[in-house]
């Protein structure tokens, strides 16, 4: 588990969370708000390299003591901070293990790969996630009257099943996938597909999925 440190500074520039978004999203909204990139974020909130596995972390059930972390930096309450995570669906749609934090594959509906996402409400957002368009039973938008995407337009790969600290802050809405092509083993370039132009079914408001 990341160490967290005991002194930490307020954030000059807050950004306020959108209903029903997920913590690692309204994390990236803040870095590009203070226009630094993940690893940077993290470390001003105490938290100690390697970042990879905080993130995956973070999502499920953060410590006390992380929440209290993010709470100090950002001004949400530990509580607000701790409703963004796949905690709260512990036992009801995810299976997450009390000792360890992490998933419990043998619960009915076991782990949680990645994301689904509806293109329309990051559009209208300018790239924030729902924390519940990573639950395996939410399939529609009901905003949106459609169903939800699964993969990214361009490369076709799934969505934020695994964390990359990139040397720039992260781009909202895009596709953060390895390119098709790669020019050095250290410079790996990214999709950067606008994940907001995915096509998806749009339903009837009375249809039964919805």
């Amino acid at each position: 588990r990341p160490s967290v440190m005991t002194a930490l500074r307020t954030f000059p520039l807050r950004t306020a969370p959108r209903p029903g978004e997920s913590l690692d999203s309204w994390l990236e909204a803040s870095a590009v708000r203070l226009r630094v990139t993940m690893a940077e974020l993290y470390e001003a909130m105490g938290f100690a390299s390697p970042h990879s596995e905080l993130w995956r972390h973070i999502v499920l059930r953060p410590t006390d003591t992380e929440l209290a972390a993010i709470s100090a930096t950002t001004g949400l309450t530990p509580g607000q901070v701790r409703a963004m995570t796949l905690s709260r669906y512990a036992g009801i749609a995810v299976g997450i293990d009390s000792d360890t934090g992490r998933f419990a594959p043998t619960t009915p509906w076991g782990r949680v790969h990645g994301s689904r996402f509806c293109p329309h409400c990051l559009r209208a957002t300018g790239g924030a996630w729902k924390l519940q368009w990573r639950l395996i039973w939410t399939f529609a938008c009901l905003e949106q009257c459609c169903l939800l995407a699964d993969f990214c337009p361009d490369c076709g790969g799934a969505q934020r099943y695994r964390y990359r600290i990139g040397a720039e802050p992260p781009r909202l809405g895009r596709c953060d996938n390895p390119a098709a092509l790669e020019t050095t083993a250290r410079q790996h370039l990214r999709c950067g597909a606008a994940l907001a132009q995915a096509t998806v079914i749009r339903l009837a408001p009375e249809h039964p999925a919805l």
